[in-house]
């Protein structure tokens, strides 16, 4: 399956390297949608898993990918002032 979240993916790491007004708003927007995406996943997952090498690896996989996108939400919204002010001027 193709999907196209590569390209938010790497705008939200570009645009983390390079604040603009934007970064903020979309950056929260993306890693809600990556939040509730993953959380989803993991239910289908808990409620009947499958044990297997590959399967296991899947669930590690988005364990570690939740813990970041609630890191990135964590470190946006602490830092919301800086981001918002830094291109305002």
């Amino acid at each position: 399956m193709w999907d196209f979240w590569w390209v938010a993916h790497i705008w939200l790491g570009w645009s983390l390297l390079n604040i603009s007004n934007k970064t903020y708003y979309l950056g929260l927007l993306i890693c809600f949608s990556e939040l509730i995406i993953i959380i989803y996943k993991l239910y289908n997952f808990f409620v009947s898993p499958s044990w297997s090498i590959w399967d296991t690896n899947w669930m590690i996989n988005k364990v570690f990918v939740l813990i970041l996108f609630l890191l990135i939400t964590i470190i946006l919204i602490n830092n919301k002032d800086y981001i918002l002010k830094s291109n305002s001027k």
